[in-house]
């Protein structure tokens, strides 16, 4: 029963953190300390995942180097029926160069807005029999591409982004079940990657010094790579040494989806409010058992904060929330920006949290600490 439980917990998370419009980890540059709020936001090396009309505004002519990481990221997952699990990664979230071009400006990047790695192992006694679990789920999601903003006035811009979003998922499970005088173990191994293409158009409007309004549309295709290979073995103490193994291949083939995020900005005295609505439709795909696992759409909701200030140093923070069917997921984040010049630094911390609906899923927490520098040449 565990073992079951815990599968249906990898499907569900890993199927529901492919799609770009649900992503809640933080991802970018100050949009990433802003709860992932960015499609308003102009002039910023994450113009390129949430809005590239972004860009168009950049106002500084030279080329600029964007690195960005998770100094710690804690993850914590607690497991029904297994207790907890806990690790810690280090996850890019963005790293980019910036070039101005003859008219507009045009990015490279690549980021990692997903990262798992999560083991745990367990003893369960049974009436008569003692239960040993050991499992494993590695999961990872990149994107990257080129993207490009220019201005058709001083008020509008517009711009795309061209790329792909590449994932990889690894699952392992042992069990042992022993009694007075029999063993029985079990192993089972899956790993599936894809690549989509991935397209994302936006628009960004600046009419006053007050209020900015930024929409994108994001495209899903079909994968161009879809493998995946499942292997079991199972032996018992009647013949422990004719295991029975099972070995496939098949197509995970996620079927396309869209995504669209409205953004706005206003400026209130001081502060500047960010406000997001981002939206992702629903797709497929198929597991090794020939299986339909269906991702669900998804609204995401997010609020970003920034207060620019005389000094170099410039608070942020934001929060976000998305329910699902099965789990609803929070995001807090906090920093701060220190500017030198056209130069920037983002620190902060962010803590995610995602509840399930029901008692037989999973409870995750993410614990993170960030750094982000945009340096111009």
């Amino acid at each position: 029963m565990s073992f079951r439980l815990f599968a249906i917990f990898c499907s569900i998370l890993f199927y529901s953190q492919l799609s770009f419009s649900e992503m809640t980890f933080p991802v970018g540059h100050i949009e990433a300390l802003m709860a992932n709020t960015g499609a308003a936001i102009s002039g910023s090396p994450g113009n390129a995942i949430y809005n590239p009309a972004g860009l168009g505004f950049l106002d500084d002519n030279n080329v600029s180097i964007t690195l960005s990481g998770n100094a710690l990221e804690q993850q914590s997952f607690e497991i029904p029926n297994m207790g907890n699990s806990s690790t810690v990664i280090i996850r890019p979230t963005l790293a980019s160069t910036t070039s101005p071009l003859a008219k507009g400006h045009a990015s490279i990047f690549i980021a990692n807005p997903v990262a798992f790695n999560i083991s745990q192992s367990h003893t369960l006694p049974l009436s008569g029999y003692n239960l040993a679990i050991r499992l494993a789920l590695k999961s990872n999601v990149l994107m990257g591409g080129f993207a490009y903003g220019r201005t058709w006035d001083d008020t509008l811009a517009w711009g795309f982004t061209a790329g792909g979003i590449y994932t990889t998922q690894e699952t392992f499970n042992y069990t042992q079940m022993t009694g007075p005088s029999s063993l029985t173990t079990q192993y089972s191994q899956t790993f599936q990657k894809q690549i989509q293409p991935l397209l994302i158009a936006g628009t960004l409007w600046k009419p006053t010094g007050l209020y900015n309004l930024g929409i994108s549309v994001s495209f899903q295709s079909s994968p161009i790579l879809s493998e995946g290979a499942y292997y079991s073995s199972s032996t018992n103490s009647s013949t422990p040494t004719t295991p029975q193994e099972e070995s496939k291949s098949y197509s995970p083939s996620r079927t396309p989806s869209v995504g669209a995020i409205l953004g706005q900005r206003f400026k209130i005295s001081l502060h500047e409010l960010y406000f997001d609505v981002s939206y992702s439709g629903g797709s497929e795909a198929t597991d090794y058992n020939g299986k339909t696992n269906k991702t669900d759409e998804n609204f995401v909701y997010s609020l970003g904060w920034k207060m620019p200030t005389a000094n170099k140093w410039q608070p942020v923070a934001g929060l976000a929330y998305s329910k699902l069917a099965q789990t609803e997921s929070q995001l807090y984040s906090a920093g701060l920006i220190i500017k030198q010049r056209a130069n920037e630094i983002v620190v902060g911390s962010y803590y995610n949290r995602v509840l399930p609906s029901t008692n037989n899923q999973s409870a995750i927490d993410v614990i993170g600490l960030m750094f982000s520098s945009q340096v111009f040449y």
